[in-house]
């Protein structure tokens, strides 16, 4: 005899929990799983996470090589207009991080595949930007910053949300989960 009870789900059913009536129901309702590895984005996100990440590694080592390829990608992308604009909210962007970041902002190289919690974090702010969602643009960017740089992020994540949508480029609005444990490569 089994020392497995039945459980109930929602109160509807005494059935047990690794049935297939339970599993369809735990699919239905459990959320979506957020993007751990760049496969997983859309090409829209893949040109931002690029951008962040040639552009805070180019700060790091003050070489024009990483600018260039954040600025040849969003130009063959969006073309030099829209791209200036881009550049000019990615700039903006990373600035803001880097001086009222609550905490350090992780992220990978531009050549990993893997997505730390904090580039689908800036994803998902992006495209509440984009979406025109204020409610949950502020709510992300004042997790990414203190008080005194909300007002500027979400000027820059506006400044680069519209000029990708000036071209098509949408990002996404996903459910982004309360923050937790940074993303690592597996």
């Amino acid at each position: 005899m089994s020392d497995r009870q039945p459980t109930t789900t929602r109160g509807t059913s005494d059935h047990d929990a690794t049935s297939p009536a339970a599993k369809i129901h735990r699919r239905a309702t459990a959320p979506a799983a957020l993007p751990r590895r760049s496969a997983e984005l859309t090409a829209a996100e893949r040109l931002v996470v690029g951008a962040l990440r040639h552009w805070i590694v180019g700060l790091g080592d003050n070489s024009g090589r990483h600018w260039s390829h954040a600025w040849n990608d969003l130009a063959r992308e969006l073309g030099s207009g829209p791209a200036r604009d881009a550049v000019a909210g990615l700039t903006r962007l990373v600035a803001t991080l880097g001086g009222h970041a609550r905490g350090r902002i992780r992220h990978h190289l531009p050549c990993c595949p893997c997505l730390t919690a904090d580039e689908v974090r800036l994803l998902g702010f992006i495209a509440a930007c984009q979406a025109a969602a204020p409610a949950a643009a502020r709510a992300q960017a004042e997790w990414l910053v203190r008080a005194d740089g909300v007002g500027d992020l979400l000027a820059a994540g506006l400044a680069l949300g519209q000029a990708l949508g000036q071209r098509g480029q949408r990002l996404p609005v996903r459910a982004v989960r309360r923050p937790g444990a940074v993303g690592r490569c597996l």
